[in-house]
């Protein structure tokens, strides 16, 4: 359920960053968002291993279209685009379990 409430976090996260569209706010990159993720991970409790691998895995599976609705998600969110970032979530959750990282 945490690893659930992080992946959401994050998406939340990159929406908001989107959406503030401040001069201030850092340019939200691919990098940023795995960084992220690393380090909910590592202080999750699982090991260097399985966060690599959860990480690695999660970036080669999403599609260049799911990193752009991650990256610079629509201004308008539609039944299609929730639809999309469920898409992206299952794939976490795979990536997660398949790597043994599933400390909560």
């Amino acid at each position: 359920m945490k690893v659930q409430l992080f992946v959401m976090a994050t998406m939340l996260t990159c929406g908001m960053a989107w959406a503030q569209n401040t001069p201030s706010t850092p340019k939200l990159t691919k990098e940023n968002v795995l960084q992220e993720l690393k380090t909910g991970c590592l202080q999750s409790g699982n090991t260097e291993k399985s966060c690599e691998c959860s990480i690695k895995s999660f970036d080669d599976k999403l599609a260049k279209e799911e990193w752009d609705l991650l990256l610079t998600p629509p201004q308008s969110i539609t039944q299609e685009d929730i639809t999309k970032f469920k898409n992206v979530e299952t794939k976490m959750l795979q990536v997660v379990s398949d790597c043994g990282a599933t400390k909560q």
